[in-house]
């Protein structure tokens, strides 16, 4: 599972600081995560949920018309997160390559890209309110998403986590709505094109 890249603010390296400071035990103590933040879990989750399968059926809609680029028709119905994102792009840029990918698709594409390893946060690691703050501390004991933050392994007694501004995370959904939208339409008129013959 991808993680996002860190966005480390003073706050959030403040936070980071005390929690290095606190044992496991502390902060699964931590409250629950609110009826709202459980709302916007769901709300990031399900949008990339219909994101992925707008762009598996695009891949697969490629595949029917032949047009994937040669270096994916292998591996195009395996590829997940951001690399199916970036397969996507990279054969609409390949349909489009004497017109060039047009900067709206860029810029969706892009988007979904930037946000999409957030969603694996969330469905995948465990959420506690940090108290008196608008944050959360996400908690992981995988060692394959360890791997990608830490120098070494975890200790038998310590957790990955990562550190999510509350309201931020919010807003993300509203933020991702047209982006949801746009791939939806696309990937429409890419089955059109390709799988219907329109």
């Amino acid at each position: 599972m991808a993680l996002p890249n860190a966005h480390v603010t003073p706050e959030i390296r403040r936070l980071n600081s005390w929690l290095d400071s606190l044992p496991t035990e502390a902060l699964m103590a931590f409250p629950q995560p609110t009826p709202q933040d459980f709302a916007v879990f769901g709300g990031v989750i399900q949008i990339f949920n219909y994101i992925e399968l707008n762009l598996r059926r695009s891949m697969a809609a490629f595949d029917a018309g032949g047009v994937l680029p040669s270096h994916l028709r292998r591996s195009a119905r395996q590829l997940s997160g951001y690399k199916l994102t970036a397969a996507v792009r990279d054969t609409a840029a390949e349909i489009h390559r004497n017109t060039g990918l047009d900067g709206e698709a860029v810029a969706h594409l892009d988007a979904i890209a930037l946000n999409q390893n957030m969603r694996n946060l969330l469905a995948h690691w465990a959420a506690r309110r940090i108290p008196g703050e608008d944050y959360l501390v996400l908690l992981g004991k995988d060692e394959r998403d360890a791997a990608q933050v830490l120098d070494g392994p975890l200790s038998v007694d310590t957790v990955a986590k990562a550190i999510v501004q509350a309201s931020a995370l919010a807003g993300l959904v509203d933020f991702l709505a047209p982006h949801q939208n746009w791939l939806a339409e696309k990937t429409s008129a890419w089955y059109g094109r390709y799988v219907e013959g329109t």
